[in-house]
């Protein structure tokens, strides 16, 4: 046996075992990385990028998947501050009301409002009688004033603390 000799294995007390030879490599396996020669030399599998790439798909899925929930909340919430607005100053049916959504300009009309009142009596004990009026509107077009069929007709928000009903 030929080649370097490496040390003997350390131990507690001392080396342990004789002193160890490791065998020289072929000719044909080099001895620095990135001298690869042979078959399949250059067609490796760059894993970190395939797994990055992989990554930023699932990402771009992702938000392509919640941007249009944020902008429904964005808007809903646009809308329930009008509508809470214009119930307290308790405004009539069919009365419209300017908005700006993510679509633009649109109207709010008022179709009917219901007010709905807490249960009270036995096993309610803890609730108080704060009654709630739930509105129901219309989103409308401004420029041709049909009803914008990319928003659900017939929809509702709620306003607790008023008792205003629209018939």
């Amino acid at each position: 046996m030929s080649g370097p000799t490496l040390p003997p294995v350390p131990g507690p007390g001392g080396p342990i075992g004789p002193r160890r030879v490791a065998r020289p490599l072929p000719p044909d396996i080099p001895v620095m990385p990135g001298q690869v020669t042979g078959p399949g030399a250059g067609r490796r599998v760059r894993w970190g990028r395939i797994g990055c790439f992989v990554i930023l798909l699932w990402m771009a899925g992702f938000w392509a998947m919640m941007i249009p929930q944020l902008i429904r909340a964005i808007e809903s919430n646009r809308m329930d501050a009008v509508l809470s607005r214009a119930m307290r100053a308790h405004v009539p049916k069919g009365t419209r009301l300017p908005v700006t959504l993510w679509r633009g300009q649109r109207i709010l009309r008022i179709d009917s409002a219901f007010v709905e009142y807490p249960p009270t009596g036995p096993g309610h004990y803890f609730t108080l009688p704060i009654p709630t009026s739930c509105v129901f509107y219309s989103v409308l077009d401004p420029s041709t004033g049909a009803t914008d069929l990319l928003y659900r007709s017939g929809a509702a928000t709620c306003v607790k603390g008023v008792a205003y009903k629209i018939p």
